[in-house]
Formats: C-alpha cells, sequence, structure tokens
C-alpha cells in the first residue's frame, strides 16, 4: 500500500480536529520531518517601528521592548496552488500554531475561530481572501498585522512564501522564502518559514 504524503496527513488531521493534529501545530511532532529546506531571507529594510507603539520594562531600560495593550496579528488563510481547500486549512492551523507559539509576549495572535466569526459577521469567507484583500481583510479583523503564506510549485520543488504586513498601510515588515524538495515536504517548510518569520517581525519591537 502506498505510504500517505504528509500532506495528506495534515488535511486528514485538520478534517478531524483531533489531539494528533494539535500535537502537530504545536510543534511536537515536527521533529518527524527532515530538514531539507533552503532559506533566503527577504530584504525589508524596514526600519523598527516606533518607540511609541512600545513600551520598556519600567525601571529597566535595557529591557526588551514589548507592546503596549493586546496588538493583534491576524493569520489568513494560506494560499496554497496545486493543492486542496482542505490541505491549505491544515497547513494555516500548523502556520498559526507555530506563529502563536513563537510570538508569545510579542504580539496576540488572533485564533482561528475569532477570525472566522468576525468575518462571518461581516459577511466574508476567509478562503475567499487574495492577495488583493489581505489588508482589507485584517482592518476587518481588527488587527494591527496580517500574516501571510502562499505555496507555489517551482519545478519539481515548491516555494513557501512567507510575510507581515503592517494593516494601517500595507507596508512589508518581514518576510521569508523557504524552498522544500517536493510535496511531501511542505509542512516541513512551512514550519520552517513561521518560525524565521517570527524571528524576523520580533525583531521590530526591540
Amino acid at each position: 500500500m502506498k505510504r500517505p504524503s504528509s500532506l495528506a496527513l495534515a488535511a486528514i488531521l485538520v478534517a478531524c480536529s483531533g489531539p494528533n493534529f494539535h500535537d502537530v501545530a504545536n510543534g511536537k511532532a515536527t521533529a518527524a520531518f527532515p530538514q531539507t529546506w533552503d532559506t533566503v531571507r527577504l530584504p525589508t529594510h524596514q526600519p523598527p517601528l516606533p518607540r511609541s507603539s512600545v513600551t520598556q520594562a519600567a525601571g529597566n531600560p535595557g529591557a526588551t521592548a514589548q507592546p503596549r495593550g493586546r496588538t493583534k496579528l491576524a493569520v489568513l488563510v494560506l494560499e496554497g496552488r496545486a493543492m486542496s481547500t482542505d490541505e491549505a486549512l491544515a497547513l494555516t492551523d500548523i502556520f498559526r500554531a507555530r506563529l502563536t507559539r513563537n510570538l508569545q509576549g510579542v504580539v496576540d495572535v488572533v485564533s482561528k475561530e475569532k477570525m472566522f466569526e468576525i468575518l462571518q459577521s461581516a459577511g466574508k469567507r476567509a478562503q475567499e481572501c487574495t492577495s488583493d484583500c489581505q489588508i482589507e481583510t485584517a482592518r476587518i479583523i481588527g488587527s494591527e498585522f496580517v500574516a501571510t503564506a502562499t505555496v507555489s510549485a517551482v519545478g519539481s520543488s515548491f516555494s513557501v512564501v512567507a510575510q507581515v504586513k503592517r494593516t494601517r498601510d500595507g507596508t512589508s515588515l518581514a518576510a521569508q522564502d523557504v524552498l522544500v524538495k517536493s510535496k511531501d515536504a511542505i509542512v516541513d517548510g512551512v514550519t520552517g518559514a513561521a518560525d524565521k518569520l517570527a524571528a524576523d517581525f520580533a525583531k521590530q519591537f526591540q
């Protein structure tokens, strides 16, 4: 019997919404995936966010800056070419979970349930959003920042392009481009892109 690909397994997990999927989404099962991607950081040349958007720890000027209040980051549904909607949703859950873990204490990542609830009340579906309406969707959600990812075929390989934009003006603040060698490695590529994107974006608050 042909062994199912990791991407197909991810789609099955999200459809079942069982505890095993949460293990994958929280990074507990990612060690099973080989580190086979090549990473190229896209130059953004963006200055740090204005100091008015962050605060220093009281009495310790050298402390790491933290955002004031509850700064929110919305994670939109991954745009996947040559894959099913279920696969795209599964990858989005993994992408969001990695960002949530890596950006804890930096920004609040809007949960999938909350995002879908807000969009539904506005008469929109998250799956329908493309690159043309990312900023508009983030504004509806009420988030200061928005994270997006796209998976595209490049010959026999696949490219995972992820970035974070500022909702106010659409400026790209962080970006990563991860190349994986096969469709079976896309899950690994999305995980790697999310980890590196979070580290890049967090620097904006330092």
